[in-house]
C-alpha cells in the first residue's frame, strides 16, 4: 500500500469520527448541526477529494518537479504567488460598486495566471517546510519508509467560516462547526441566533488555516503568514499521533487548558520554522530562537501601544467575565460584554460580538490578547529549556493532562 494511500485512509478514519458525531441525534453536535445545515461545509468531502489528487499522483508529479527546480526560481515562484493573491485583493471590486468590463476582464487574467501557479507555488513550500523538518530532527522510520510523518502536504483555499459553541455559564469550547467560505456576516448572526436558542453562545469567526488533512491555507497575501502557518497546522497533524493532539484532533478535548498547551505548541513551532524558511529560502534576516517566555527577566520587545491598550481592555473584561460566572451571573456577564463590544467598537477595534464563545475561541491560541491563562507561559519555558524544537515537541507531545506539563518543567529544572 502506498504511502500517500495510506495516510488518506487515516485522515478519511478521522474526520468521518467527525462526521458521525454530527449525524447522531441527541448530541450537541448534531442539535447545533440541525440549526446550520444548510450552510454546513463538507470537510470531509474537501479532503476526500484533496487526497484522491495526491494518491492518483496529480501533486506528486509537481512536488519532483519541485525538488529539481533550482531554489532561487522556487522562491521567486512563490514570491509571485504571494504578489499576484495581492493584485487580486486589490482588483476585487467591494460588494455593491460598479465593475467595468475591462477591470473585470483583468481580474480574470490575474485570476488565470495565479490559479496555474498554485500547484507549483505549493509544492516549492511543501519541499522547503519539509527541508527545515527534517534539519530539525523531525525525520523518522514508518512503516519501513525513512521522512517526515506525516507527510507535510497542505493545500491553499477558500477557508471555511467556523461556528463555535460554549455553554452560557462557563468558557469553553463545547463544539464547531465549518460553515462554507462565502458566508455572509447577517447570514451568521442568523445561524447564531438560532443555536442561542439552544441556552447556548454561539459565534462564527473567520480563521487563519484549517488544520484537516492535507490542512486548508488561505490565498494569502503575506509570506510571512505562510511560512509560519503551514507548518503550525502541520503540527496539528503531528501531534494526531501524540497524546496530547490525539482527543483534540477528534474534537473530543473538554479541557481548554489541554487545548492551549496545543495550540500554544503548534504556534512556537509555526513561528519557528516559518522563520527558518524565510531566512534560508528568502533573504529574511536570522531569527533567534528560542525566545525567553514573557515571565523570565530581562527585557522583552514591546508590542505597538494600541496592541498594549486592546490587550490590557480584553484581559480586564475577561476577569470581570469570569467573575459574574463564577457568581453565576449569567445574564449581568452577557450584558456587561455586550456593553464593553459596543464601546471597543466606538474606538475603533473591529469585535463584531463579545460572548462566552468569542472567548472560548480565542482563548485557545496563548498569544491572543486579553486572556488569563498562563499555561501559554508554561509551554513557552518549556521550549526554552528544551535543546531543540524537536526535543521540546517529543516532551510536551507526551502530555496526556495540563497537570503534567507542571511535572515536565519541574523534571527539566532539575537537571
Amino acid at each position: 500500500m502506498r504511502k500517500p494511500f495510506r495516510t488518506a485512509i487515516l485522515a478519511l478514519t478521522v474526520v468521518g469520527f467527525l462526521f458521525v458525531q454530527a449525524a447522531v441525534p441527541d448530541t450537541l453536535a448534531y442539535k447545533v448541526y440541525r440549526e446550520a445545515s444548510g450552510d454546513y461545509f463538507n470537510v470531509l468531502g474537501w479532503m476526500a477529494g484533496r487526497l484522491a489528487a495526491e494518491v492518483s499522483g496529480q501533486q506528486a508529479g509537481r512536488d519532483r518537479a519541485a525538488k529539481a527546480e533550482d531554489p532561487e526560481n522556487g522562491s521567486r515562484l512563490v514570491r509571485r504567488y504571494v504578489e499576484l493573491n495581492s493584485e487580486i485583493a486589490a482588483a476585487t471590486p467591494r460588494a455593491g460598486s460598479q465593475f467595468p468590463p475591462a477591470e473585470r476582464e483583468r481580474l480574470d487574467k490575474l485570476t488565470r495566471e495565479r490559479d496555474d501557479l498554485e500547484p507549483q507555488a505549493q509544492a516549492v513550500l511543501r519541499q522547503q517546510m519539509e527541508e527545515v523538518l527534517r534539519e530539525d530532527g523531525f525525520e523518522s522510520s514508518f512503516a519501513g519508509r525513512i521522512g517526515i510523518w506525516p507527510p507535510p502536504l497542505f493545500a491553499f483555499a477558500a477557508l471555511p467560516r467556523i461556528l463555535v459553541v460554549s455553554p452560557r455559564d462557563r468558557i469553553r469550547t463545547e463544539t464547531t462547526l465549518a460553515l462554507q467560505p462565502g458566508l455572509t456576516w447577517p447570514e451568521a448572526e442568523k445561524i447564531e441566533e438560532r443555536v442561542s436558542r439552544l441556552n447556548l453562545s454561539a459565534l462564527v469567526v473567520p480563521i487563519g488555516g484549517l488544520g484537516a488533512y492535507p490542512p486548508m491555507i488561505p490565498r494569502s497575501t503575506s509570506l510571512e503568514f505562510l511560512a509560519q502557518t503551514i507548518p503550525h497546522e502541520w503540527m496539528h497533524n503531528y501531534l494526531t499521533f501524540h497524546p496530547l493532539g490525539f482527543r483534540y484532533s477528534l474534537q473530543m478535548e473538554t479541557d481548554y487548558r489541554m487545548v492551549t498547551i496545543n495550540e500554544s505548541t503548534a504556534s512556537i513551532v509555526g513561528e519557528e520554522v516559518g522563520d527558518r524558511i524565510l531566512s534560508k529560502y528568502y533573504g529574511y534576516p536570522h531569527r533567534e530562537h528560542p525566545k525567553p517566555p514573557a515571565s523570565s527577566k530581562g527585557p522583552r520587545p514591546q508590542s505597538p501601544p494600541e496592541e498594549n491598550d486592546f490587550a490590557k481592555r480584553m484581559r480586564a473584561i475577561r476577569l470581570k467575565v469570569d467573575d459574574y460566572l463564577a457568581k453565576r451571573q449569567i445574564g449581568e456577564a452577557e450584558r456587561y460584554m455586550a456593553e464593553e463590544q459596543a464601546k471597543l467598537l466606538a474606538d475603533g477595534y473591529d469585535v463584531r460580538k463579545l460572548n462566552q464563545a468569542y472567548f472560548a475561541f480565542y482563548g485557545s491560541y496563548a498569544t491572543s490578547p486579553g486572556f488569563t491563562n498562563p499555561l501559554g507561559d508554561a509551554v513557552a519555558e518549556l521550549r526554552y529549556r528544551s535543546p531543540s524544537l524537536k526535543s521540546f515537541v517529543d516532551r510536551i507531545g507526551k502530555i496526556r493532562g495540563s497537570a503534567d506539563l507542571a511535572r515536565v518543567l519541574s523534571a527539566r529544572a532539575g537537571h
